[in-house]
C-alpha cells in the first residue's frame, strides 16, 4: 500500500484484457498500473496512469530494460524479456514513488461550471441531452452548487444512500448520494450550509426536468472542521457566470 506504483505478473492472464484491467486498477488503488503476461521469453502488456504521473516519461526511464512500448502519459502498450521484469518492477516502481505524492493520490473531481438556481431550466437538461453518449473522450459534466442550505437528510431503507434536500437561493432541490461514506452522517446536519458536486441522471420522476441530482461528493462549508472528502473538490473554479 505505501508503494506509490503497481507492476503485477501472471503467465495466467489474457493479454486482451489486460488493458480495461490496468485502468480500473489504476482508477481503483490511484496508482500508475502495469499489468503483463508470459508470451514465449517475453512478458507483455499494458499500462495505464493516473493524472499526476506521466506514464511515457517514466517508460521512457526504463527504456532499456523495454523490447519495445508506445502510448501516452496515461496509457501504453509495452513488452520485455522475462528476465528483467523484476529489475523493471523495481525501476518502475521507485520512480513513482519519487514523482508521486500523498496528495496526488487522492482522486480529484473536475467541475465543470458552477450553477444557481436560476440554471436548473429545461433548456439546461435539453443541451445535457445532446452531449450524449458519455464515455471515453466524452465525460459527463460536472457540476457545483455553493453554499447551498441542507433542509433534509436521510438514509434510504437499505442504509446504502442517502436522501438530500437542498435551498439554493430560493428553490428547494431533491438530492440522491448513493453508497456515501459513513462520516457523512457525522459531519454535516440540517443547517449546515455545504458545497456540492453532482451530476444529473435521467429520473422517472420529473422533479427537474426528468432528471435527478446525483451527488458525488460534498464539504461543509459552515463550520470549522470540513467534511474529510473536501480535498476532493478543487477551490480554484471560476464564479458563475451569465
Amino acid at each position: 500500500e505505501k508503494e506509490c506504483g503497481l507492476v503485477l505478473f501472471s503467465a495466467d492472464w489474457h493479454e486482451g484484457v489486460l488493458g480495461i484491467v490496468a485502468s480500473r486498477v489504476a482508477k481503483m488503488q490511484r496508482k500508475p498500473t502495469v499489468l503483463l503476461t508470459q508470451a514465449g521469453d517475453m512478458c507483455k502488456g499494458s499500462a495505464r496512469s493516473i493524472e499526476s504521473f506521466d506514464l511515457f516519461q517514466a517508460l521512457s526511464g526504463c527504456q532499456h530494460l523495454l523490447d519495445g512500448f508506445g502510448g501516452h502519459r496515461l496509457a501504453a502498450g509495452l513488452r520485455m524479456r522475462l528476465e528483467n521484469f523484476l529489475i523493471f518492477r523495481e525501476k518502475f516502481v521507485s520512480l513513482a514513488n519519487q514523482v508521486l505524492l500523498e496528495e496526488d493520490r487522492v482522486a480529484k473531481l473536475h467541475v465543470d461550471s458552477p450553477l444557481i438556481a436560476s440554471d436548473m431550466k429545461r433548456e439546461l437538461f435539453k443541451f445535457l441531452k445532446y452531449l450524449e453518449p458519455y464515455g471515453e473522450g466524452n465525460q459527463e459534466p460536472i457540476f457545483l452548487f455553493r453554499g447551498a442550505l441542507l433542509t433534509e437528510i436521510r438514509p434510504t431503507s437499505d442504509l446504502k444512500h442517502l436522501k438530500l434536500r437542498v435551498k439554493v437561493d430560493s428553490l428547494t432541490f431533491q438530492a440522491v448520494m448513493f453508497n456515501a461514506p459513513s462520516e457523512v452522517l457525522q459531519e454535516i446536519e440540517v443547517g449546515s450550509q455545504i458545497d456540492l458536486v453532482f451530476c444529473f441522471r435521467e429520473s422517472d420522476f420529473d422533479t427537474h426536468g426528468g432528471y435527478e441530482i446525483v451527488v458525488l461528493d460534498l464539504r461543509n462549508v459552515s463550520g470549522e472542521k470540513p467534511h474529510r472528502i473536501a480535498e476532493h473538490i478543487h477551490d480554484d473554479l471560476p464564479a458563475h457566470s451569465h
